[in-house]
């Protein structure tokens, strides 16, 4: 009985710790370990105390959704307040505040898109054809960082596709 007093003791002690940590994204075993506890105990404690296991819960996914709109944002492009500062041998002689302007970052852009829709956004792309004959494709990855770099990419690839293709007798549109 004194043993399950302590226990309890202690997770009264570090409920309101764990729960405050989750907010901020820490995993269980982060949590555990700047506790100085075990990632069991926080397991035990979850399985123990219902209440306690739905509020850690939903603390942490509020920070992931936190990172979602932050991802979300920087996909799209964002305004924020920001200040700018003007200095004079080491002091500051002015300030104004203003708008600036985040562009959208296409990195985000493509990895929102690689985890909302997968099936049309991922890297490897099946294609069936029935064609006599052999034909090689070859692929180059790599990242395309803008639309214009693409546009001359898909460009590019077609031409020589089609170059490539009607030199073997084969015409484009009936291949794709």
């Amino acid at each position: 009985m004194n043993e399950k007093r302590k226990r309890s003791s202690k997770f009264d002690a570090l409920k309101d710790k764990i729960l405050l940590m989750a907010k901020f994204g820490l995993t269980d075993r982060q949590m555990s370990e700047v506790l100085d506890i075990d990632v069991s105990t926080i397991n035990i404690w979850k399985k123990n105390n219902p209440d306690f296991f739905d509020e850690l819960k939903a603390n942490k996914m509020s920070a992931d959704e936190k990172v979602e709109q932050s991802l979300y944002l920087k996909a799209r492009g964002y305004k924020c307040k920001d200040t700018q500062f003007a200095s004079h041998e080491g002091k500051i002689t002015d300030q104004r505040e203003y708008v600036k302007f985040y562009p959208p970052d296409t990195t985000a852009c493509i990895f929102w898109l690689k985890n909302r829709q997968p099936e049309k956004w991922r890297d490897k792309t099946e294609v069936s054809n029935n064609i006599s004959g052999s034909l090689s494709v070859e692929i180059e990855r790599r990242t395309i960082t803008s639309r214009e770099e693409l546009t001359r990419k898909i460009v590019s690839t077609t031409t020589k596709t089609k170059t490539t293709e009607s030199n073997a007798g084969y015409d484009i549109d009936e291949v794709f």
